[in-house]
């Protein structure tokens, strides 16, 4: 049911297609439709398009509760299910979650698709931590200039991947799936000026980052190979720098709770930093403020997050960037850096709907989970990670 697929084409001949066999289909009871035969539970019923009512917020796949709106609504008419039915459903929270696995099949599954109709892709990758509309990695074979940015178009333009918010494009050379890779890639090639493009279109509906619910901001990044006629450099390291006065200035920032840098030996070092922000546009102030102490330039791009966020942990900090970044708004670059707030918004920043919390399992639900692990074999359980963030540099 969550398969991208074209409009006229039914989810059962997917379903036909991943098991290799027909699905054997049985009538309804109380409506004129055929359903698998092999069903566990059957919710039979209809839908008055004109009808609906308000639902949410509870806990989605993004790792946050979805805020509330207009649905339609479901009426049962009956309910089948096989002898001693078993009821299959997955947990959703912060990534990754055993949804990640659903979205990492359509992730391979709809590659042929897309390469049919887009043919310089070479590969593709949906990270966990994009919720699979938030960003996609895409590599490709690239024969002549803005070729990147045509593909671009194209994938905003292609069914559900329309909605994704974030496009990375790089080099065939690259694995996409090696995101450590991709991250040096990324922090060797960028160009603020040249590889950048901003744009407007649809998002999902869980998308909570945008002034406005279902369209707003997107982002495309060309790190492909240099054109003839561009100033983007090649991918050089830079080692002969020091990082410490700019680590100094951000210890000497009250507001400043804790710092790292994951890659050093790069062209473009990342600082994540998380801050004690408390008003409206804390986020742009503070991050700017970060670099006063580097006269060397050492940092180039400083990406600023909540104090409850642990900047060393960067599946989190991904997270929250493509969770949280509207990027008209929260990512711009002067003075040779780029700067990116990944913060919660205000009201007074330009974001006059609510902000989602995120998702979390209580005490109870944790221990009744913890409690079962022995039984099934999979180890110590659930842990919660109780340690603080603290100024490092994050030395490869």
């Amino acid at each position: 049911a969550t398969a991208p697929l074209p409009p006229g084409i039914d989810e059962l001949m997917l379903a036909g297609f991943i098991r290799n066999s027909h699905v054997d289909l049985a009538k309804c009871r109380t409506v004129d439709l055929e359903v698998p035969a092999t069903a566990e539970i059957v919710l039979e019923g209809y839908v008055d398009i004109s009808e609906t009512r308000i639902e949410g917020p509870f806990g989605d796949h993004t790792g946050y509760y979805s805020l509330t709106g207009d649905y339609p609504v479901f009426h049962v008419t009956a309910v089948t299910h096989r002898k001693n039915p078993i009821y299959l459903t997955t947990i959703v929270g912060k990534p990754p979650m055993e949804d990640c696995y659903m979205g990492k099949a359509t992730e391979r599954i709809f590659l042929p698709l897309l390469k049919t109709i887009n043919p310089e892709i070479v590969d593709y990758d949906l990270p966990w931590e994009g919720v699979f509309h938030n960003c996609v990695i895409v590599s490709i074979t690239k024969r002549y200039p803005a070729q990147a940015r045509k593909l671009m178009s194209a994938l905003w333009g292609t069914g559900q991947m329309s909605l994704a918010k974030m496009i990375l494009a790089v080099d065939e050379t690259i694995d996409v799936h090696d995101y450590r890779q991709v991250a040096r890639e990324l922090l060797n090639r960028i160009d603020f000026e040249n590889s950048l493009v901003i744009t407007e279109g649809i998002l999902d509906v869980l998308d909570h980052s945008a002034p406005k619910p279902l369209r707003g901001a997107k982002i495309g990044i060309d790190i492909t190979g240099p054109e003839p006629d561009d100033a983007r450099q090649n991918t050089l390291s830079q080692t002969d720098r020091s990082f410490d006065p700019f680590i100094k200035g951000c210890e000497d920032h009250n507001e400043i709770i804790a710092l790292n840098i994951p890659f050093t030996e790069v062209s473009n070092p990342l600082a994540i930093i998380s801050i004690d922000k408390k008003a409206a546009w804390d986020g742009h102030r503070i991050a700017r403020e970060a670099i006063h102490g580097d006269e060397e330039g050492a940092v180039k791009i400083i990406m600023a997050l909540d104090k409850d966020v642990d900047p060393s942990s960067h599946s989190v900090a991904l997270w929250k960037f493509f969770n949280n970044v509207d990027p008209s708004r929260d990512i711009f670059h002067e003075g040779g850096r780029l700067f990116v707030d990944a913060t919660k918004k205000m009201k007074d920043e330009g974001h006059p709907r609510e902000w989602p919390d995120e998702l979390k399992m209580d005490d109870e639900i944790i221990k009744l989970v913890d409690e079962k692990w022995p039984r099934l074999g999979i180890g110590k359980g659930a842990v919660e990670d109780d340690a603080k963030p603290d100024f490092e540099s994050g030395l490869d």
